[in-house]
Formats: C-alpha cells, sequence, structure tokens
C-alpha cells in the first residue's frame, strides 16, 4: 500500500480524513491538513500531535510508527506581523557528478529555485531526494523546501538527473559485454579444469605402470638365444650397458612426479587478463626451509661484506638491447593488457605503442590518461611529441624486456569506472593463467634444487670410468653451505 490516511482532528470541528503518500513528510501532512480545514498556510503554521506527542516535521511517514487511520490532533499558530516567516538553513547540494556543496539559504525557495542557486540544470530531467523523498523536476516549482523540511536548520539534497535512451542503451550493451566475458571466462574455467583433471589421471596411470627400458629387454632375449658354452661371457658383456646408459627406474619415476614450467610464447594479438573470482591459493614453505645453523649465518654474513666491497669494473660492457618486449598495462579496475612487440624491436618508438594502447582504449578515455612506471617510486612517463619520436630501448623505462606501466586518468574522478578497453581484437583470459600466478600454484610440485643436482650429479658421475673414486674433502666444500633460500642473484 503506497499511501496511508489519518483522521484529523482540528480544535472543536468534526474529524476528517486525509489520505497522502506513505513517501512524504509531516510537514506535508501539515500542509494538506490546513488545506483542507480551510486555513490560511501563509498566515498560520501548524504542527500533528499523536497521543499528544510533538511529530518532527522533517521525518518521512514511513519511518514513523503511525498506523493506518491514525487519529492527529491539528494544532495552529498564527506567524509573526513583521512580515519575516522564512529563515535561513544550511543545505547541503550533492549532484550524481559527483559535485557537492553546502551554502545557507531560505527555507521559503521553490525547489526549482533552490536548484537553480546551487548551479544545477533545469532543462535536463532530474529528480530530488529530500529526506528520504523523491521529487520530479516536473513539481519543481509547485513545492517550498519549508513544506518538506519544516523548522529543521539543516538538509542535505541529492540531485539525479535522469538518464537518456543513449545512456541507457551504452549501459545495457556494456552490461551485455560483461556478461559475455564472465561467459567466456567460466568457459575456459572449466576446459582447464577437465584438462588440469586428464593431465592427474594420466599421471597416475603412469605411476602405476613400471617403466620398461629397450636394451634390458633385448639384452634377456641375447642371453636366452645364446649357446651355453658362449653366455657367460655374452651375458657379462650385455649388462655392463644398462649401467652407463640408461637411468634407474626409480630415480625416472620420481622426476616424472614433478612440474615442468614452461615459458609463455609471445603472441602478436595483444591479451586482456580479467580478474578471477576464485581466490589463489598460497604456498607454505615447508619447515626444512626455515631451519639454519650458525655456520651459515656467518656464510651468509659474509656473502654480505664480500658484496659490499665489489667495485664496478671501469671497462663495463653495456647492456644488450631487448630482443623482445612484453609490456603489461595494468587498469584502476584490477585488468590487465599485455602487449607485445616480437619483430624488428630495435625500431619500436614510444609513439607506436601509444598508438597501439588508444586503438585498444574505448573512445572516451583516449587521450584522457597518464602511465606511470610500475616499479617504486612510480614515476610517471613523459607523453609528448618528442618522446613519442623515441626509440623504446632508448628511454630509461624500456630498458628491460618485461616492462609493467600503471595506467590512470588524469583527472581522477571516483564516479568512472571500467572497463576502460574494447573486447573485439583482443585474447580475453582470466588473471589465473598468467605465468607467475601458474607457477606459483604449482609452486609445491616443483623439485628441490639439491634433489635435482644430486640427481644429475650422479648420472654424471655413473657415466665417468673413476665413478668408484671415493669424494675427497675438496668436493665436499664445493657443496652449498647456504640454504637456498639464503642465494643471492
Amino acid at each position: 500500500m503506497s499511501s496511508i490516511n489519518f483522521n484529523i482532528i482540528y480544535e472543536r470541528q468534526l474529524p476528517k480524513k486525509v489520505t497522502i503518500a506513505k513517501a512524504s513528510t509531516i510537514n506535508q501532512l501539515i500542509s494538506q491538513a490546513l488545506t483542507v480545514f480551510s486555513i490560511d498556510p501563509a498566515s498560520y503554521t501548524g504542527k500533528l500531535y499523536h497521543n499528544d506527542k510533538l511529530l518532527d516535521g522533517s521525518l518521512p511517514l514511513r519511518l514513523t510508527n503511525l498506523l493506518n487511520n491514525s487519529k492527529l490532533v491539528l494544532k495552529t499558530s498564527k506567524k509573526s506581523s513583521s512580515g519575516i516567516t522564512n529563515q535561513d538553513i544550511n543545505v547541503k547540494f550533492m549532484n550524481d557528478q559527483g559535485g557537492s556543496a553546502v551554502k545557507k539559504i531560505s527555507n521559503g525557495l521553490k525547489l526549482n529555485e533552490v536548484v537553480r542557486e546551487f548551479g544545477g540544470d533545469l532543462t535536463r530531467p532530474s529528480i530530488l531526494r529530500i529526506l528520504e523523498l523523491n521529487i520530479e523536476s516536473e513539481k519543481y516549482d509547485q513545492v517550498t523546501l519549508e513544506s518538506i523540511v519544516g523548522d529543521s536548520k539543516n538538509v542535505v539534497i541529492r540531485l539525479n538527473y535522469r538518464k537518456s535512451n543513449d545512456e541507457e542503451n551504452k549501459e545495457t550493451t556494456e552490461r551485455k559485454q560483461q556478461e559475455a566475458i564472465r561467459l567466456h571466462i567460466e568457459q575456459e574455467r572449466l576446459r582447464k579444469q577437465k584438462e588440469e583433471r586428464e593431465r592427474l589421471v594420466e599421471l597416475d596411470k603412469k605411476k602405476e605402470i613400471p617403466p620398461v627400458y629397450e636394451n634390458d629387454a633385448k639384452s634377456e632375449k641375447d642371453i636366452e638365444m645364446k649357446e651355453p658354452d658362449e653366455e657367460p661371457e655374452e651375458a657379462q658383456h650385455v649388462e655392463t650397458k644398462p649401467l652407463t646408459k640408461n637411468p634407474p627406474p626409480l630415480e625416472t619415476t620420481a622426476d616424472s612426479n614433478h612440474y615442468t614450467f614452461k615459458e609463455e610464447e609471445l603472441e602478436d594479438t595483444p591479451q586482456l587478463y580479467v580478474p578471477s573470482k576464485t581466490p589463489q591459493k598460497s604456498y607454505d614453505n615447508p619447515d626444512e626451509d626455515y631451519e639454519v645453523t650458525l655456520n651459515q649465518v656467518k656464510a651468509y654474513q659474509n656473502m654480505i661484506r664480500n658484496s659490499g666491497k665489489r667495485k664496478p669494473s671501469k671497462n663495463k660492457v653495456p647492456s644488450s638491447l631487448p630482443k623482445k618486449y612484453q609490456i603489461r598495462i595494468k587498469f584502476p579496475d584490477g585488468t590487465i593488457l599485455q602487449i607485445n612487440f616480437i619483430e624488428n624491436v630495435s625500431e619500436v618508438k614510444f609513439g607506436q605503442l601509444i598508438k597501439k594502447i588508444d586503438e585498444l582504449l574505448l573512445p572516451e578515455f583516449i587521450n584522457e590518461y597518464n602511465l606511470k612506471n610500475g616499479v617504486p617510486p612510480f614515476t610517471t612517463i613523459d607523453m609528448n611529441f618528442t618522446t613519442n619520436n623515441e626509440y623504446l630501448h632508448k628511454l630509461p623505462d624500456f630498458q628491460q624486456e618485461r616492462i609493467m606501466l600503471i595506467w590512470e586518468l588524469q583527472k581522477k574522478d571516483l564516479n568512472v569506472h571500467g572497463p576502460y578497453v574494447k573486447n573485439s581484437q583482443l585474447t580475453i583470459k582470466q588473471s589465473d593463467e598468467l605465468p607467475e600466478r601458474v607457477l606459483e600454484t604449482h609452486r609445491g610440485e616443483l623439485p628441490d634444487d639439491d634433489q635435482y643436482r644430486r640427481h644429475h650429479h650422479h648420472h654424471h658421475t655413473a657415466s665417468q670410468n673413476n665413478s668408484s673414486k671415493p669424494a675427497t674433502d675438496a668436493d665436499k666444500s664445493k657443496e652449498s653451505k647456504v640454504p637456498k633460500w639464503f642465494k643471492m642473484k
């Protein structure tokens, strides 16, 4: 029920029934009651009482405890004869574009005068929200501020402009695009999960089936086919071959359980990584990584001391130019745009990068943004005619093959939200597919550094003739005395 009825009693007259919308305030109910009892609102002011309790004039009816057909008492008082009936109140005016202002104005002004006082546009359809009451722009010239707020000294007014059909169509299109992106990401996620399950099943099957070496099978067959008088000599000769050429089965099976990371293949097509809704699992280091002895601490201390004594060589060879560029631009909504330059990297200019970014941006954001270096202190990159003609490898911020940039608006506006990039001409991926995220997900499956070195050292020594020689003290001293989390690059 959007309206409510009240039985209002005034002095000795018969009670009269007044119907009003629930969204109205007590002051609007008083104004309607004065009209019903033929009382001049220009000469008299009214107040309403319920069970001998004064009702606050600025309170909306839906926030009161008044029931339908409640009895209210109207009491009036004559306004002062000096003619000064209005008073100045503090008004905080806010619009949907983020602007706000505070002024002291008369509560006798009509709403259209209030909007004009704060610089609002009366030519555009709008809605004023005052004390939980929404008033359309067609009624601004019929309602005064006093009829809504009454004797209140402070009030907050919010102005919201109605959106045109073009703006509504644009928002609808953006919502459809976001929904399409979400469905695409969901399909990719399900596909990745299916591939991961199939990979694990294949891995389990490989664990169950022991590896069979071809040389072993041939040697056993040859031994069975030989005559008895030749069997010992040939058997001795064949048995030595697997020791030098084939690795032990157990170690091969152990290595197959480890995850092998592959570098991402760069593509010419830009990629857009959209933030994933699923949280990333954190990896906890095993307790053995945190074990350290006194000798290891001393060794680490000496490493730090020696690194401080190093002096740069006088004949320093200049670093080589980047062979490729993997440039990532991070946007305020968390999306990451990756642009790759694979061929003719030495001829790529800064202006070509800006042009490629502008081609992928939505039209309203072109020439309205800054680029910052993604590494502290996050310096802003100059974007001018001189810089546009410079080669990337000559700029100090583009000396590495992998670059992270931060995209931000020149005029920061909290009401401007993404998306910032077009969906066409892009390969859309989930942020979980970033190579560093994938590596972090499989971090627990990576082989241990010490175990990997021991495994390959064992095969290397087994292939040598002097592999049976015992290890000397010099060989033992070559082993690392520092944990792998202490190592310096």
